[in-house]
């Protein structure tokens, strides 16, 4: 079985990494390029090696800053509405006092502005959803939100079309560990490659100084029949997904879907931990910049994207000038005493 669910999870990464790998690069480029990898390579190269100013000035940050700060100031908030005649507004009132309450235990607004900066520069980031004991003296649990700092470490299903990515089924974490952390937390597991499972990433998951260990999510489910009955007693409509005992009237039925989300722990060959999350949503929430659809094939990217061009123009512009400056001589002119008694040479 854990064989089974192994197989299942790689032919999964794999379907993630080739349906992302294109918008990887780039992303990984954009994100290179905000911080000041600004040259191309032999452009650079040869501009050092023949001693010429290879200046970047970047004015990127400034621009990320501007839009990043005015999400700060009107950063959405969640708020629980009251809809129809059976909704209670003080019950409503209760939830917004929840939430309030996690999202300032949690710091969420560092989290939302950590992803929205990804989404800004390079076009995507994420923020998850967890629970933890409240003390270590417990069992009480409290809900927490999270940045995920590192947003090359998230590969979600390639079907998913909501932007927060609410729709996936399933989605992967990768941690790389070193061995030793590997066997202190994981004393009993294989940490090295299994043969005769999956070929396309041994080096990748089991290298000679680390293990990746990937947090994978999956949804099952799992179809039932939903009745709604007459109460025999009060003859209001009721909800069930047990079928009616004889002699109860079923007003309607309907085929529904019963959502159980799995998170389990695993490697490239076994499963290590395996858990289940009170909830039918994957707690992956996926924040966007652009999105654009070409003939199926989504490209995602940010604010970075249409100013490398600009940036690099500026960049040779300058270097260009600081060039002409600094080899421009002091003296241009050269003549004979009394060559330059002209008045027109004070101009």
């Amino acid at each position: 079985m854990k064989d089974d669910v192994i197989e299942t999870a790689l032919q999964r990464f794999t379907a993630c990494v080739d349906h992302e790998s294109d918008n990887r690069e780039q992303w990984l480029d954009d994100l290179e390029f905000s911080e000041g990898d600004q040259w191309p390579e032999k452009v650079k190269d040869d501009r050092e090696r023949d001693n010429r100013p290879c200046l970047t000035l970047n004015r990127i940050p400034a621009f990320i800053r501007q839009i990043v700060n005015d999400i700060r100031q009107i950063r959405p908030a969640i708020k629980v509405r009251p809809v129809d005649s059976e909704a209670d507004p003080e019950t409503a009132e209760v939830l917004n006092g929840m939430i309030r309450a996690i999202e300032q235990d949690s710091s969420a607004e560092s989290a939302y502005d950590w992803a929205a900066e990804y989404a800004v520069r390079m076009g995507v980031g994420y923020w998850r959803i967890s629970t933890e004991y409240e003390t270590e003296t417990t069992m009480d649990q409290v809900i927490r939100i999270e940045r995920i700092r590192n947003p090359f470490s998230v590969y979600i299903d390639a079907t998913a079309e909501r932007q927060d990515a609410s729709d996936m089924t399933y989605a992967f974490v990768i941690q790389r560990m070193t061995r030793d952390e590997f066997d202190e937390k994981y004393p009993n597991a294989e940490s090295t490659w299994s043969p005769g499972i999956d070929d396309s990433y041994d080096d990748w998951w089991f290298g000679e100084d680390h293990v990746r260990v990937a947090e994978y999510w999956e949804v099952k489910e799992e179809k039932f029949t939903l009745y709604q009955v007459a109460d025999p007693v009060t003859g209001e409509a009721m909800m069930t997904d047990e079928k009616p005992p004889e002699g109860v009237e079923i007003i309607a039925d309907r085929e529904s879907m019963k959502r159980t989300v799995i998170q389990r722990i695993i490697t490239g060959n076994e499963v290590l931990e395996e858990n289940e999350w009170p909830g039918k949503y994957i707690p992956i929430v996926r924040c966007l910049g652009r999105e654009i659809d070409v003939q199926g094939r989504p490209y995602i990217y940010g604010l970075v994207r249409d100013l490398q061009d600009p940036q690099r123009q500026y960049n040779y512009f300058r270097s260009a000038s600081t060039e002409r400056i600094a080899l421009y001589s002091k003296a241009p002119y050269i003549g004979p005493k009394g060559a330059f008694k002209n008045p027109k040479w004070r101009q």
